[in-house]
């Protein structure tokens, strides 16, 4: 037995639970508190909140132009400092400039509404500085941590993050009895900086003067060298991910422009609920596997890694596909607010794109740690336009749901074509891997089962969610047993 590789494989099972803990954490506090907070305020009430945290996270993706990618990848401590001092001027300058483009656009419309002028005027300053509190939160100081490989310290500064914002707006009500969307909106930024102060915080143990000295005092010339040795990210990575982002959010935008705007506020509580949880934990197993990447690269074991990650990956999909199909509906009616119900009925329409997305999703960096970003860009740009004709076509019949439905269907084929591109890249195949995570076929066969005894024998919606519970309470169990098969194993 190779005592190097067990210790490495030990390492690496401590950084992906610790990652995906902080990751959960951020947002099962969200869940958890969210039962009260639908019974504080109505779809309505919650829409603009929404829109606000759809521009946000939109631009928060990009603005940055995606150089702190390089972060975790560069070998060079100079070019590592360069690389974020330029990643966070350009998350100052693209603030400002949303900034100026919400005070112009204020300041020369004419606005049929006393209300709506008030909403966009608090939103002048909310979205930009938003923009700079989660840029930092989410990718800069995030891209700088696993540099340094400090995994315990994003989920300590993420669950403290998920806790703050999901319980201070009760707070301010139950205490205060204020509610407005301004108080969603406070608390979600006091939650970032908060967190922030964390990340720093516990940062600055390892900080030396040199450092802070590397940091501040630069030369124009260095970083010149910087923007123009790593120009993909701003010209491929970062539209590709701004692309990626919009095409998330892209059903809120037409759901707010065509639609009744409670609508919006049920996508957006489905993909708080389900979406982005499941997501956050695909991306933080991507992380892993991009922060590993330069390294098996060099070690001629990419493929192999490629291999188990797809694996867990799989093991973690296929369940969560059969419980949001055959059981959303039923949890939603009893976790939420009957004014929120419609929402179970959104995860189900998605579930299969969500299925394949948090597949082939955190597999998606392959193509730019081979550098190839402009791959991902061209995928990108044409998801995009398919995702908003699908949804026009919604429009054109007057139907939302028919509009998510070939939604759901055109993001399904489209990633699981991809998926099959980008897997060539390292002389692997969907069919191979896709046979090698069939070795659990049974307890597929036996989870798929489970569910639908749930499905047709359970008489209410609590009884749904009582089963429901336990059932993922085996799927945790196996999920570990899972994770040490592929990742303790010995070759």
């Amino acid at each position: 037995m190779d005592k190097n590789k067990v210790n490495k494989n030990n390492s690496f099972i401590s950084q992906l639970f610790t990652l995906v803990g902080g990751s959960l954490g951020t947002y099962l506090f969200p869940i958890i508190f969210s039962p009260i907070l639908t019974r504080i305020y109505t779809p309505e009430e919650f829409s603009v909140y929404t829109i606000y945290m759809t521009i946000s996270q939109i631009i928060a993706m990009i603005a940055a132009f995606k150089y702190e990618l390089g972060i975790p990848l560069v070998s060079s401590s100079k070019e590592r400092y360069a690389l974020l001092r330029v990643s966070i001027l350009n998350t100052i300058f693209v603030s400002f400039f949303v900034f100026l483009f919400f005070y112009i656009y204020n300041y020369f419309l004419d606005f049929n509404s006393s209300s709506s002028l008030e909403y966009l005027n608090d939103l002048t300053y909310l979205v930009p500085s938003a923009i700079i509190l989660m840029s930092l939160f989410y990718h800069i100081l995030y891209n700088w941590l696993l540099y340094k490989k400090r995994f315990s310290y994003i989920s300590i500064s993420k669950i403290v993050f998920g806790f703050l914002y999901a319980t201070l707006p009760i707070f301010i009500f139950k205490i205060y009895g204020l509610k407005d969307y301004r108080y969603l909106i406070y608390s979600h930024q006091i939650a970032l900086i908060i967190g922030l102060f964390i990340m720093i915080v516990l940062l600055f143990k390892y900080i030396k003067l040199r450092n802070i000295s590397s940091l501040i005092t630069f030369k124009f010339n260095d970083m010149a060298f910087v923007l123009k040795k790593y120009r993909k990210y701003p010209f491929f990575s970062s539209p590709s991910q701004l692309i990626n982002t919009l095409g998330i959010w892209l059903p809120v935008i037409v759901i707010w422009n065509y639609f009744d705007v409670k609508y919006a506020s049920l996508y957006f509580l489905s993909h708080r609920a389900v979406n982005m949880p499941v997501m956050l934990l695909g991306h933080s197993i991507g992380k892993i596997f991009y922060s590993e990447a330069a390294s098996n690269l060099n070690k001629g074991v990419f493929a192999n890694s490629i291999s188990r990650y797809f694996n867990v990956l799989f093991h973690i999909a296929f369940p969560f596909l059969c419980i949001c199909v055959f059981l959303a509906p039923d949890i939603f009616n009893v976790i939420f607010s009957l004014d929120w119900s419609q929402s179970g009925n959104i995860v189900q329409i998605l579930a299969p794109s969500l299925f394949i997305i948090f597949i082939a999703s955190p597999l998606s960096t392959i193509p730019t740690i081979y550098y190839k970003q402009e791959i991902d860009f061209k995928f990108n740009v044409l998801m995009l336009i398919g995702r908003l004709l699908v949804l026009m076509i919604g429009v054109y019949a007057n139907d939302l749901f028919l509009g998510l439905l070939l939604y759901s269907c055109l993001s399904f084929l489209s990633w699981l074509f991809y998926l099959m591109y980008i897997l060539k890249l390292s002389n692997l195949s969907m069919k191979l891997l896709l046979q090698q995570s069939m070795n659990n076929r049974y307890e597929y066969l036996a989870v798929l089962c489970m569910t639908l005894a749930i499905y047709f024998f359970s008489n209410t919606p609590i009884c749904t969610l009582i089963c429901t519970c336990i059932l993922l309470t085996y799927l945790m169990y196996s999920f570990i047993l899972v994770i040490r098969f592929n990742f303790y194993q010995i070759d």
